[in-house]
This record gives C-alpha cells, sequence and structure tokens, in this order.
C-alpha cells in the first residue's frame, strides 16, 4: 500500500516535471528567438539572482517550518501549534528579509557589474531586489501543503503555475520584448505565490481557521525559534557554499565573455539539471 502511494505521488510529481521542463523551454526559445542571446542572458541573470537572494535569505528555514508542523499534525493542538510556528517563522524571517534587503542595496553596484557585467543594468538589479520577497511569502502557503504531504495539491498547483505563466510570458515577450521578458519574472513569482495560497487557503488555512489574526495572537514558542535557527544555521554552512560557487561560475562567464553569453550557458545548465 504504502509502495503503490509512493509510486503514485512521483508519478504526480515527474508528470509536472515534464510540464514545468517543456514550457519552460518554449519560453527559453521564445526569449532567444526575439530578444537574442543578450536578453536571454539578462533574464536568465535577473531570475539566477532573485532565486539566489530568496535562497540566501530563507536559509533553509522553511523546511524547519514543514518539519514544525509535521511533527504536530496528529496533536489535538493542531491549529494553535501551527499557529505558534508560523509566528516564530514570520518573525525571524522578517528580521532576515530586512537585513538581506540592507546588505543586498548597499553593494548593488558592486554586485550589478559581479552579475550583469555593467553598472547600466542596475534597474534590473533593483528589479529582482524587489521582487525576491514574493519568493519568501510564497514559502508560507507551501509549507503546509508540503508538511500535509499533500503531493496531489503541489502538483495541481504546479500545472495551474505552467499554464498562468505560459499565458502571461508570450504575451509579453512578443508585445514588450526585452521589458515584457523582465517584467514576466516578478509576475511569475505573484502567480506562484496566488496560487499556492488559494490551495492553502482552501484546503487548510480555512480547516484549522489560520489567519494573520490568529497569527499574530498565537503564543510566541522560543523552542520554535530555537530550532529554526538551528536549521538557519545549517543553511548558513551548506547552503552559501552553493550559492556562491554559482555566482563564481556566473561571474567568470559574464565577465570574459559578457552577460549574452549567459544566454548560451543557462539553456545548458537546464538540460543539466534536468
Amino acid at each position: 500500500m504504502e509502495f503503490k502511494t509512493l509510486l503514485k505521488n512521483t508519478s504526480f510529481l515527474a508528470g509536472t516535471r515534464i510540464v514545468q521542463f517543456l514550457t519552460g523551454l518554449v519560453r527559453t526559445k521564445l526569449i532567444a528567438y526575439f530578444l537574442g542571446t543578450l536578453g536571454a542572458g539578462l533574464v536568465a541573470q535577473l531570475t539566477f539572482v532573485t532565486q539566489k537572494m530568496s535562497q540566501f535569505t530563507l536559509l533553509s528555514m522553511s523546511e524547519g517550518l514543514v518539519k514544525q508542523i509535521a511533527e504536530n499534525l496528529e496533536s489535538s493542538q493542531t491549529a494553535r501549534i501551527i499557529n505558534s510556528a508560523y509566528k516564530a517563522y514570520i518573525l525571524l524571517l522578517s528580521v532576515f528579509v530586512v537585513l538581506s534587503s540592507i546588505i543586498l542595496y548597499l553593494f548593488s553596484s558592486e554586485l550589478t557589474i559581479y552579475v550583469f557585467g555593467e553598472l547600466s543594468y542596475i534597474s534590473y538589479f533593483y528589479i529582482g531586489l524587489l521582487s525576491f520577497p514574493l519568493l519568501i511569502l510564497d514559502s508560507i502557503p507551501f509549507s503546509i501543503l508540503k508538511a500535509f504531504k499533500d503531493v496531489k495539491t503541489i502538483a495541481k498547483a504546479r500545472i495551474i503555475i505552467v499554464i498562468i505563466n505560459l499565458l502571461l510570458a508570450v504575451p509579453l515577450i512578443l508585445l514588450l520584448k526585452l521589458d515584457g521578458a523582465i517584467i514576466f519574472v516578478p509576475l511569475s513569482y505573484i502567480a506562484n505565490l496566488l496560487t499556492n495560497f488559494f490551495f492553502a487557503r482552501k484546503i487548510y488555512f480555512k480547516k484549522y481557521r489560520i489567519t494573520v489574526k490568529t497569527i499574530f495572537n498565537a503564543s510566541l514558542s522560543f523552542q520554535f525559534i530555537k530550532e529554526l535557527l538551528v536549521f538557519s544555521t545549517f543553511g548558513l554552512t551548506i547552503g552559501v557554499f552553493s550559492i556562491i560557487s554559482e555566482f563564481v561560475c556566473r561571474g567568470i562567464v559574464v565577465s570574459n565573455l559578457g552577460v549574452d553569453s549567459i544566454g548560451l550557458y543557462s539553456p545548458i545548465v537546464m538540460w543539466l539539471v534536468w
């Protein structure tokens, strides 16, 4: 029975991965055809820097939140514990987001030159800086879907997100060219956040009566805070090395070959990741 469930869940996720890959391929082809390697490189770097800002800020704390929720699903105080876990998570996350934003803003010129090759692209860096909190916020509804191991809903949400993103990307790229591709990046994060929030609210937040008010009024658990800090320490020691290594690799490509070369580099990486 467990094997059949595992096989079914794996099939769901594998199916969504295939759809995500194919639509990503279509989007990459559109960008490459209409914007050339320079446009593809700029979009790839914007997406990369936004995701890495989010990864650096989260420091694996979202995995800690998932663990805290999952461990208390059978408790008679599940709703109270989930609210308390979210309060601890949001409190720590708010501190990390503020600190990360300040650091990234202070070094925005240096990071822009390193990531994009020229200071003239600093507006793209600021778009990434304003967009990465959307990915951070998405960890809140996604955590409860993951904690309940709701693979079917996660797969459904991903398919919907893929369709929405494709419907957004095609007209934006065709009509606005590079500006449209750049605008698409934060819009895709908004679509991701709203879709996951819709399912989380419909299935779990309503069931356990979890709202902004209940989270705000929940008791603050220092045990949860301590545990999240342990996860953040792990994320800092392991995750940062991964982030730095990819930054260095891309930086070498940009400094020696130009940002347009990323337009060739990124599709290759996409195939390797797949």
